[in-house]
């Protein structure tokens, strides 16, 4: 039974969620993204998850403002409150959490997260928090998954997960609320079934992406392959309303996706040349190609934020420990360095 009310919750609203991913575009209210974690520069705070539960830092210094110990993963910050998701004390499940975001209490009592096991555990398994996009009064979370259905009733296919190719789960929370719901499964584009054969993948958050985004609020942007001087090349492709196409060089092809920020805002592309003790980066703006400053020591680039002048990100450290880095633009300095212990892997007992 429980199976089959997942499986018609995802035939009923596929269309619909659809639609609300279209117009909500690339997150109609911003969520920056941060390493093991998300950014909130109205409060002046990030919001990380690690071994001690969830860990509010200041922007500013990398101090911590406050812990929330049954944490585990931070979603989204909005007039003052952190909507997150936290696993239960007996450890059976994750709920549903409103935090304060200046002291990090508890608004109102936690709601069950309503997804199947095996999608909390991968949700826990991620380094980052889920995509977000918002809506006034709800925001929808979307998270890759691998591993077999976990329902009852036979699902179709595009409600299967299969353990040969991912999928992307997307789950509904009332931000009045609490409540929640999973609404479908959907297969992640194969690279090889791409139409257009110049079209470059990127990474964003915890999922690769294909095709245009927002870079602001009147230039769409994209990114293509082609050749320079002979050479294979990444182009930025920009286009404003009764303007022509603008198509702009930003570095040679390389093993690593380009990433883009989760505001759509900035590129970090990995540099040709190596470097010692960790990955090589320039950081471009989205809008125009420009580039703005180079970071050494990256780890990941996944995490990685442009926020006003400094960016922060992950460098290269012990798995049992988070590196977190804030440096200035344009000159990469150092501005502070947190280590904090990385969150511990979920055990097979979870259950909603």
């Amino acid at each position: 039974m429980r199976g089959r009310s997942i499986y018609l919750a995802g035939v009923l609203c596929a269309l619909s969620v659809t639609c609300v991913l279209a117009q909500c575009g690339e997150n109609a209210h911003a969520v920056f993204d941060f390493p093991a974690g998300i950014a909130d520069p109205e409060s002046g705070l990030a919001f990380v998850s690690d071994a001690e539960g969830i860990q509010a830092l200041n922007l500013k210094d990398g101090t911590t403002a406050w812990t929330y110990p049954q944490g585990a993963i931070p979603l989204f910050p909005n007039r003052g409150t952190l909507t997150a998701l936290a696993v239960g004390p007996d450890g059976e499940g994750l709920a549903v959490v409103f935090l304060n975001c200046s002291d990090g209490r508890l608004t109102s009592r936690p709601q069950p997260f309503r997804v199947p096991a095996s999608d909390a555990r991968a949700l826990l398994r991620l380094t980052q928090p889920p995509l977000v996009e918002s809506r006034p009064e709800e925001i929808y979370l979307s998270w890759p998954r691998n591993g077999e259905y976990a329902g009852g009733a036979n699902p179709p296919v595009e409600m299967l997960g299969s353990s040969s190719s991912q999928h992307t789960a997307v789950a509904k929370i009332n931000l009045l609320s609490g409540e929640s719901e999973l609404l479908l499964m959907r297969p992640v584009p194969d690279t090889a079934t791409r139409s257009r054969e110049n079209e470059t993948p990127y990474q964003r958050g915890p999922i690769t992406k294909f095709g245009t985004w927002m870079a602001s609020p009147d230039t769409q942007a994209d990114l293509v392959r082609g050749f320079l001087s002979g050479e294979p090349v990444e182009f930025l492709e920009l286009k404003k309303p009764d303007s022509a196409l603008i198509s702009v060089p930003i570095g040679p092809l390389t093993k690593t996706l380009p990433y883009v920020t989760v505001d759509g805002a900035h590129i970090i592309i990995p540099a040709r040349e190596a470097r010692r003790g960790g990955q090589h980066v320039i950081v471009l703006s989205a809008s125009n190609g420009s580039r703005i400053g180079a970071i050494d020591d990256l780890f990941t680039l996944e995490g990685a934020s442009v926020i006003s002048t400094r960016v922060y990100y992950r460098s290269g450290t012990e798995a049992a420990t988070v590196a977190i880095n804030a440096a200035s633009l344009p000159d990469g300095k150092i501005l502070w360095r947190r280590e904090l212990s990385a969150r511990k892997q979920v055990g097979r007992k979870l259950s909603p």
